[in-house]
C-alpha cells in the first residue's frame, strides 16, 4: 500500500521540477513582451537587467531539469554477484534480468473518496481561518492532482495483463505537464496578435470577439496538437491499440494535472474559499477527463497507424480534428454565461451532459482497445 503512495510523491517531485521549468522560461517570456502584457510601469520585472533574469531563467530551467531528469532515470540493474568459494556459473551472464516496475497507484476508489475529502476539509480550513490554514496546503494538493491520478489509476488497471513500465508511464505523463508552458506562451502570443486582454477577462469578465476566437478556436488547436506529442518519446512502446490510448490519456492527464493547479492557485488567492471549492470539484470532474479524450483519440489512431498497413493519415488528423472539436464546444459552452449572463444554468447543465459524454468516449475506447489487443502480445509487451 505504501508503495502506491512513493509512486504519488514521485509525481509530485515531477510536478515540481516542471513548474521550476515553466517559471525559469515564463519569467523571461514576461520580460521580453512586458510592454505588451504589463501595463503598470511600476512593475518591478521592468527594472531588473536582462542579463541577471536570464541567470535566474537558467538557474531555475536547470534545476527543474535536474529534478525532473533524476526521477524518470530507470531502476538499476540488478548487481551479480557470486561467492568466491562457489563455482562461477557462466549462463547466469545470458539470464535476462526482468527489470520492468509496473505503476502502482492506489485503487480509483480511494483517490475518488480523498478528492472529495480534500475538498470539504479545504472548505472548512478556508472559512475557519487561523491554525486550520496550515491543513489547507494538503487538501489543495490532493484537490488539484488527484483527479489526474484517478484516471491514470482506472486506465492503467483496465487490463488484467502486464502492465506498462511505470517509467514509460511518467514520462508521458511528464510530457504533459510540460507541455502547459509552450501551450500558454502560444496562446498568449496568438492573444496580442489578435488583440484580445485575457487578464480583463479573468479579473473584469468582460469578453469580446477576440478573447472567443483565442479560447474557442486557438488554444484548443496549440493544446490538442501539443498534448500528444509525447506518443514520440515512446512511440517503441507502443505495440497495441490500448498502448496508444493509455500513453495518449496519460499525456492529456500531466496536462490537466498541471493547469489545475494553475487555475485553483489563481482562483484561491483571488476570489476566496467559495469559488476555489467549485472551480476544484469542476475542473476535477471535467476539465481534467476533457483533457483525455483528444490524446486518447490520437493515441487509439496513431497506434492503428503506427502499427500496421493502416493507411489513417486521413483518420489521423480527422482524429485531431475530432479533439479540435470537442475542446473548442466545451470552452465555448464554459463561456456563455459570459456571453450572455442569462445562460449560466444552461451551461451548467450542457457541460454536466459534456462531461458524462467524455467520460463515455474515454471508457469506450479504451474497451475498443483492449479488444483489439490480442492476449499474447498484451502479455510480450
Amino acid at each position: 500500500m505504501l508503495d502506491s503512495y512513493k509512486t504519488i510523491v514521485r509525481i509530485y517531485g515531477l510536478v515540481f521540477g516542471t513548474l521550476l521549468m515553466s517559471m525559469g522560461l515564463q519569467l523571461l517570456f514576461l520580460r521580453y513582451y512586458s510592454d505588451n502584457l504589463i501595463e503598470d510601469e511600476n512593475m518591478i520585472i521592468e527594472k531588473i537587467p536582462i542579463s541577471l533574469m536570464v541567470v535566474f531563467m537558467f538557474i531555475l530551467t536547470c534545476s527543474g531539469l535536474i529534478i525532473v531528469y533524476s526521477l524518470l532515470q530507470p531502476a538499476p540493474k540488478a548487481i551479480k554477484y557470486f561467492h568466491i568459494d562457489s563455482k562461477y556459473d557462466s549462463t547466469r551472464e545470458n539470464k535476462k534480468i526482468d527489470n520492468t516496475v509496473e505503476l502502482n497507484l492506489p485503487k480509483t476508489k480511494r483517490l475518488w473518496w480523498l478528492f472529495g475529502l480534500s475538498l470539504l476539509i479545504g472548505i472548512i480550513c478556508l472559512n475557519v481561518g487561523g491554525m486550520a490554514l496550515y491543513i489547507f496546503p494538503i487538501c489543495f494538493i490532493i484537490a488539484f492532482s488527484f483527479p489526474s491520478l484517478f484516471w491514470l489509476s482506472y486506465a492503467y488497471r483496465k487490463t488484467d495483463r502486464k502492465g506498462e513500465p511505470e517509467r514509460m508511464i511518467l514520462v508521458a505523463l511528464t510530457w504533459g505537464m510540460i507541455s502547459t508552458l509552450p501551450a500558454s506562451i502560444m496562446n498568449e502570443i496568438a492573444a496580442m496578435q489578435m488583440g484580445a486582454d485575457m487578464m480583463k477577462l479573468f479579473e473584469e469578465e468582460v469578453i469580446g470577439m477576440s478573447e472567443i476566437l483565442v479560447i474557442t478556436v486557438t488554444a484548443p488547436i496549440v493544446e490538442e496538437i501539443l498534448k500528444p506529442l509525447g506518443l514520440i518519446f515512446i512511440i517503441k512502446r507502443i505495440k497495441t491499440p490500448y498502448e496508444g490510448i493509455l500513453y495518449g490519456v496519460t499525456c492529456g492527464l500531466g496536462f490537466a494535472m498541471i493547469e489545475n493547479l494553475l487555475y485553483e492557485v489563481w482562483v484561491v488567492t483571488v476570489f476566496g474559499a467559495n469559488e476555489w471549492t467549485v472551480t476544484a470539484f469542476a475542473r476535477g470532474m471535467g476539465s481534467t477527463v476533457l483533457h483525455t479524450v483528444g490524446p486518447a483519440i490520437v493515441g487509439f489512431l496513431y497506434a492503428k497507424y503506427h502499427l500496421s498497413n493502416f493507411s489513417g493519415m486521413i483518420r489521423l488528423t480527422l482524429g485531431f480534428l475530432c479533439a479540435f472539436l470537442v475542446h473548442g464546444l466545451w470552452n465555448l459552452v464554459g463561456i456563455l454565461p459570459l456571453i450572455k449572463a442569462e445562460l449560466e444554468l444552461q451551461s451548467f447543465v450542457i457541460l454536466f451532459f459534456f462531461t458524462i459524454a467524455c467520460i463515455m468516449i474515454v471508457t469506450k475506447l479504451l474497451n475498443k482497445g483492449l479488444k483489439e489487443t490480442p492476449y499474447e502480445e498484451g502479455i510480450e509487451s
